[in-house]
């Protein structure tokens, strides 16, 4: 039986370790099945005498922390099948553990003021480094190897797995128990992030532990880790690639770019999700849900742009960031091309604007992020998961408006201003959260914007916005158990996600996008809810069985002369453009957007700059991909090779990259003989020979004297 069409976990490397599951061996290794549907199962085998190594066809709910931790110690598994079921399993199965995932250590400590706390986090088992591979197999799958399993008996021969799932960055890497150990060096983290370890206090990846293992021995508790590759060995090597994509920004304004020193407000929203099994990474109502809200409202304050120019609003910048849930890789990247971004070699188009120009060097799809240089970003925004699973939005309370422990003026005054907002039937209400709770942890405004306040990442970031907030679904208890959890499953049908509450929230978000830019109080605003529910169905929900939304687990970056944007992030693209788009004709005289044939030349757009054809009308449109990979990774042009930038190697982002992928990876299912069958196998066939060699000689011998006689 092949299993090659089930998912599997896969390793992710950072500038410190290694995450996820792969096999420890090339050419991956096979192992006797074995069934473990409840915990005393698992405890036979690590009691069994019988030290072989194993595959574990295991049970969803005994996927735990302590149980992979004892497998992985145990040195006896070669691989898990997770029999993984059709419900929810239950929350926090792989939410972080540490609250500060991406500790900084440079005086971290809670802002002044502070004194709430978010709600308690799950195991980190996603964050954790195994040398087995995990293949997550459906429920029919399941019975189809339990069927077989059943079949065996113990006379005849066993029912053996076979994976191969290693990764090339571990080549010259030795993954086996006690062995290849290092000591951390420096005590680079803060006592209160990480665990006291004799005095010492351990880095992210390193444990407190003891060894006599040669060349390297210690008697008492000190801080070192099994040495794995690392994003800066396998860039180097040319064995990985850096995780990313393409960022998509929009400009809602009605000229670009907007004239020098006119400040801009940033609304964003992560596009992206992540799993355990990255396959499976389809967003449930995480990051899902502000895609949605923030694509919504960009169309609902087309009814009001007139109002707002009038009102002299300043310009929003709509921004859908690729690649934050691996330390915010889009917007370190956004918000570092806004300050420092420099394009040494361009290529014009010949059309003069259609498709835009294109930086070659260095790459990126589209260099007007330039443009935006001169103007300061009075405001940043960010929009995350809106709506809790299955659960209703009302119109008196639900969204709440984060600002952090110690906010600044301009976070004050913009909260003051939103809390007032007038209740509007079909519109969410919004509140202020707790008292004294700190951003949440894993946002950009709570991380990223956070660092750029200080010396260190001054010189590679923007400048730290005016003010700062987070929209949210969630006040001190994420409303959704599995925040930021890689969680890998969704519902089908939709009921985990009501679109009438995801519209609410997109109204109410607009309202807020208002009432920032121009600093008045907000007119009834309503986002059109039928855009919501085929958005959300799009790129969220299953409409059938047979059709499943694609993974948006970001995936790696690749320059776009290799690779362009993906099939989602071109759908995005063009449904943000659309929602911050004005009427296609030159003069700007027509209210409506003229029609156009994409296919038919003669009937195309004019060949204008930022006027193009979206889903059959001409339009004018400031949408712009933007290139989002890891700070501190650069493509080079003349090696066609991903290089390392030695001065960003001091920042304290965390280099996220994906090992390269053999071509002959995956599982099968098949019989084996055992050895004492080969063995009576072995001896028959020696006998037969034998015999065979006597009947021959006797035979010989007769014909001999029978021939001499006559």
């Amino acid at each position: 039986m092949e299993l090659n069409s089930e998912v599997s976990c896969t390793t992710l490397i950072n500038n410190l370790g290694a995450v996820g599951c792969r096999s420890a061996m090339a050419g991956g290794e096979a192992g006797r099945l074995v069934v473990a549907e409840k915990q005393a199962d698992l405890d036979a085998l690590f009691q069994d005498k019988d030290v072989s190594r194993r595959a574990v066809l295991l049970n969803e709910d005994l996927f735990t922390l302590e149980n992979m931790l004892a497998l992985k110690k145990s040195s006896r598994c070669s691989g898990i099948l997770l029999a993984r079921s059709d419900d929810l399993p239950t929350s926090g199965v792989f939410s972080p553990a540490n609250p500060m995932r991406y500790c900084k250590c440079e005086e971290q400590k809670a802002p002044s003021g502070c004194s709430g706390k978010w709600n308690v986090p799950g195991n980190s088992l996603s964050e954790q480094s195994f040398n087995f591979p995990i293949i997550a197999v459906n429920s029919s799958r399941t019975a189809q190897l339990k069927g077989l399993i059943a079949q065996v008996k113990p006379w005849m021969p066993a029912l053996v797995v076979r994976m191969n799932f290693y990764m090339d960055v571990f080549q010259g890497f030795r993954l086996e128990q006690e062995s290849w150990w290092e000591l951390q060096q420096v005590d680079s983290c803060c006592p209160n992030c990480r665990p006291n370890c004799a005095g010492s206090c351990c880095d992210f990846g390193f444990e407190c532990t003891s060894s006599k293992t040669h060349p390297v021995s210690w008697a008492q508790p000190t801080c070192a880790r099994q040495k794995e590759p690392t994003s800066y060995d396998c860039i180097g090597k040319q064995t990985c690639l850096p995780l990313g994509g393409y960022n998509i920004w929009s400009v809602d304004s009605p000229s670009f770019p907007p004239p020098p020193s006119q400040g801009i407000i940033v609304a964003a929203a992560a596009m992206d999700s992540s799993a355990f099994f990255h396959d499976l990474a389809e967003g449930a109502s995480s990051q899902g849900s502000a895609v949605v809200a923030l694509i919504a409202a960009a169309d609902a304050l087309k009814d009001v742009r007139r109002k707002m120019q009038e009102l002299a609003g300043t310009p929003i910048v709509f921004a859908l960031l690729q690649g934050e849930q691996w330390d915010h890789i889009g917007s370190r990247k956004l918000l570092s091309d806004i300050a420092n971004f420099s394009c040494r070699k361009i290529k014009t188009s010949p059309s003069n604007g259609l498709p835009n120009d294109v930086c070659v060097d260095p790459p990126m799809l589209s260099p007007e992020i330039v443009q935006l240089r001169d103007n300061p970003i009075d405001f940043v925004l960010e929009v995350d998961q809106l709506t809790s699973a299955g659960g209703e939005l009302g119109e008196s309370q639900g969204l709440f408006f984060h600002t952090g422990c110690s906010p600044s003026d301009s976070s004050v005054k913009a909260r003051e201003l939103v809390l007032k907002q007038a209740s509007v039937p079909g519109v969410a209400g919004v509140a202020s959260p707790d008292e004294g709770l700190p951003f949440p942890p894993s946002t950009i405004v709570g991380s990223v914007l956070e660092e750029a306040t200080g010396q260190q990442e001054a010189r590679k970031l923007a400048k730290a916005p005016k003010g700062r907030a987070l929209l949210a679904g969630y006040s001190s208890h994420f409303t959704n158990p599995f925040y930021q959890s890689r969680f890998d499953k969704i519902q089908s049908g939709g009921a985990e996600l009501r679109a009438e509450g995801l519209c609410r929230a997109a109204s109410r978000l607009s309202m807020v996008l208002y009432s920032l830019s121009t600093g008045a109080e907000a007119p009834a605003l309503h986002a059109n809810c039928t855009l919501v529910r085929e958005l959300a169905g799009k790129i969220m929900w299953k409409h059938s069985e047979q059709e499943a939304p694609s993974s948006s687990y970001t995936s790696v970056y690749q320059p776009p002369t290799l690779r362009g944007p993906s099939e989602r992030e071109r759908f995005l693209f063009e449904q943000l453009a659309m929602a911050t788009s004005a009427p296609g004709e030159v003069n700007e005289t027509s209210k409506e957007a003229s029609a156009c044939d994409c296919c038919d030349p003669s009937g195309s757009c004019q060949p204008v700059k930022h006027f193009r054809c979206l889903q059959g009308k001409c339009v004018r449109s400031f949408a712009f991909f933007q290139d989002a990979l890891p700070l501190g990774v650069a493509w080079d042009v003349n090696q066609s090779q991903f290089v390392l930038s030695q001065g960003d190697r001091n920042m304290s982002h965390v280099v996220w990259t994906e090992s390269n992928w053999q071509l002959n990876l995956g599982a099968m299912v098949y019989l084996e003989e055992e050895t004492t069958v080969e063995q009576a196998v072995f001896a028959c066939g020696l006998v037969l020979c034998a015999c065979t060699f006597l009947l021959v000689s006797s035979m010989s011998k007769y014909y001999e004297r029978r021939f001499k006689h006559n």
